[in-house]
């Protein structure tokens, strides 16, 4: 499943984050974002994907519960112990 997260600077100079997901024990599935680097422009905005993996070798058929994943994703300003955190609930259909 993929979804997308949009990023807006609100300073007027240009920001580097690195990003990736704090390590949360679950097994059934896997969390990524795309790009793992950016440079917010002053004023600017940019798009991450989030994409969630399925870890289980189990194919189902259609599901009609709602599986709901709790992840934080980290954006770190390089060479700096600046860190911005943003709790994510995604909802699997």
């Amino acid at each position: 499943q993929e979804s997308k997260m949009p990023l807006k600077n609100c300073t007027n100079i240009p920001v580097t984050l690195d990003f990736g997901f704090y390590a949360t024990p679950n097994k059934d599935y896997s969390c990524f974002v795309y790009p793992t680097c950016v440079t917010l422009p002053p004023n600017g905005m940019i798009v991450l994907t989030i994409l969630v993996k399925n870890n289980s070798l189990q194919i189902t058929g259609p599901n009609t519960s709602i599986q709901t994943i709790n992840q934080v994703l980290v954006g770190k300003i390089p060479d700096s112990s600046v860190f911005y955190t943003f709790p994510l609930s995604i909802d699997l259909y």
